[in-house]
């Protein structure tokens, strides 16, 4: 916030509790909520307003959580019918019965295994893909509400700025933790070598 207005990303009625995103051609907020016709302007929340809208992103973060759930649900399903899947494929590969000197195993298209095989490949893969996509949309959902949530809770406006992009805080997050288990594994070795030295 306290790099200006170029900052701030949205906006957040106060009465409907509605996000307004800035508008990226004139780079102004809408003057009132086209949710409830409310006229908005940036401006600091009273404890009484600020509570219930932290509690509405609160609801919608539990909201999200629950279809990222159930993305994850459908992933690892997705995954389980793709073994099973892969393993009724291998076991549509039959010897040919009427060439007995012929060893190698050929696909048979008419085995019940082979449509099996199918329909679990279809089935999970379809399920892994819908559950992949509706995970990247829900965690993105759930960065934002939590951005916000954060944002309003530290300036205890009705503004908040831009979420930063994933990756680079993914890998920061990395570099962090790993570091810090380097940290740890050091600090461990050092204790030993000095336990040893008093051995």
């Amino acid at each position: 916030m306290k790099n200006g207005k170029s900052a701030i990303a949205a906006i957040y009625c106060k009465k409907c509790f509605k996000r307004l995103p800035l508008d990226k051609k004139s780079g102004k907020f809408p003057k009132e909520c086209d949710g409830c016709k409310t006229s908005v302007s940036e401006s600091k929340l009273t404890l009484e307003e600020k509570t219930p809208l932290v509690q509405n992103l609160h609801r919608k973060e539990n909201h999200y959580r629950d279809l990222n759930d159930r993305a994850m649900s459908c992933i690892v399903l997705g995954l389980i019918f793709l073994v099973i899947g892969g393993i009724f494929f291998s076991l549509a590969y039959k010897l040919d019965l009427t060439n007995p000197s012929d060893s190698t195993r050929h696909l048979t298209t008419t085995t019940f295994e082979f449509w099996v095989s199918v329909l679990s490949l279809g089935g999970g893969g379809v399920s892994f893909i819908y559950g992949l996509i509706l995970l990247l949309i829900d965690s993105r959902h759930l960065r934002v509400l939590k951005h916000d949530i954060a944002s309003i809770n530290d300036t205890d406006g009705v503004e908040v700025a831009r979420t930063g992009l994933w990756l680079p805080e993914f890998l920061a997050n990395s570099k962090i933790i790993i570091a810090n288990k380097r940290a740890i594994h050091r600090a461990k070795k050092e204790r030993e070598a000095s336990e040893k030295r008093k051995a």
